[in-house]
């Protein structure tokens, strides 16, 4: 890219592409092959448009974007095309469940520290709120739950999606950046910690 800022970036579910967000001409979202390559503008909008996300099937990019006025979580073709605008009531970074069911996003809620995480069926539905309380980015999603921070916490928690249950998972004794990444397998959550600023 020679020079702009990038970052978020999102492996496709068959490990051939990668999604990120890029700086140049504002915050647009750009896929590129995994063996490297030219990166092709998926987004070209005035408005930022910023933390890629896949559906499972790999044929979506889910973004944040603030096009409508406000942010919402919309979604692009893979290959290019017309992007549609998800959620109605807000939304951030977000993330479809493995089966391809939900999708879970962020989303700032009035006078919540941090934010909330809702759900919507993927098809379209009723967007619901299922935290009341997290940081945004710092979620992963798998088929067995989600892992999560809660705000001004140093705890990583995990919230089982068979029997809604809410258990610490890891408490440090430094500060959390903002992060989180989970393996398929649920064996491995990785996640950012403050040694120094």
């Amino acid at each position: 890219f020679d020079g702009p800022m990038l970052g978020s970036p999102r492996w496709s579910p068959d490990g051939r592409w990668l999604a990120l967000d890029c700086t140049k001409g504002g915050y647009q979202i750009y896929v590129v092959s995994a063996d490297g390559g030219t990166p092709r503008p998926l987004t070209d909008h005035p408005a930022d448009d910023n933390t890629p996300s896949w559906s499972s099937d790999g044929r979506w990019v889910y973004f944040a974007s603030d096009r409508s006025g406000r942010y919402e979580v919309w979604k692009a073709p893979k290959d290019g095309g017309t992007a549609v605008q998800v959620t109605r009531s807000g939304g951030g970074t977000a993330f479809e469940s493995p089966d391809g069911k939900y999708l879970y996003y962020y989303n700032r809620a009035p006078g919540v520290a941090g934010g909330s995480l809702c759900r919507m069926p993927v098809e379209g539905g009723e967007e619901v709120q299922i935290l009341q309380q997290f940081v945004n980015s710092s979620f992963a999603v798998t088929a067995k739950g989600i892992y999560f921070r809660v705000p001004g916490e140093r705890t990583i928690q995990f919230r089982d999606t068979a029997t809604d249950k809410v258990s610490t998972l890891a408490t440090m004794d430094t500060p959390l950046g903002a992060g989180m990444s989970a393996s398929p397998d649920d064996a491995y959550v990785v996640w950012p910690r403050v040694d120094r600023n």
